[in-house]
């Protein structure tokens, strides 16, 4: 019994040392980077907590750092079947045409709360250098 006990808790030790803990509360987040001058496509798996499949989660809530004007998003609108653009603006405006914190903008320049239900399919094309991250927190 105490060979067992001792394996158990050297099992368990090795498993701690190897896990990846980004945050310890139930909810949680992990983030992955997205090198420049590359294409991603991503069918994120986010539900938004105590939301439905159908809510989605914003990009800008997503794809937050790391990124500079040039970086493009292209998300696949199921109603048009297409896929609609949104680019990475400094200083894009809100709806009323005030100025507006950094993210991701429409054609208009307007910043985007366009949500991606569960399994949408989307794809990112980082052409700014550096590394930028994909990743939720809520």
């Amino acid at each position: 019994m105490k060979k067992l006990v001792t394996a158990f808790a050297a099992c368990a030790l090795a498993g701690a040392v190897f896990a990846q803990v980004e945050s310890v509360n139930i909810v949680g987040y992990a983030t992955t980077a997205i090198n420049s001058a590359t294409w991603y496509q991503i069918a994120p798996t986010f539900i938004p907590v105590q939301g439905t499949e159908n809510d989605g989660t914003a990009i800008n809530d997503i794809f937050t750092t790391g990124f500079a004007e040039g970086d493009a998003i292209y998300v696949w609108n199921q109603t048009t079947q297409s896929y609609d653009a949104y680019s990475w603006l400094n200083e894009p405006t809100d709806e009323n045409g005030d100025p507006t914190i950094a993210g991701w903008a429409d054609a208009g320049d307007v910043r985007t709360s366009v949500a991606l239900p569960l399994g949408s399919s989307m794809f990112i094309y980082k052409l700014s250098t550096g590394d930028g991250t994909f990743g939720l927190v809520q």
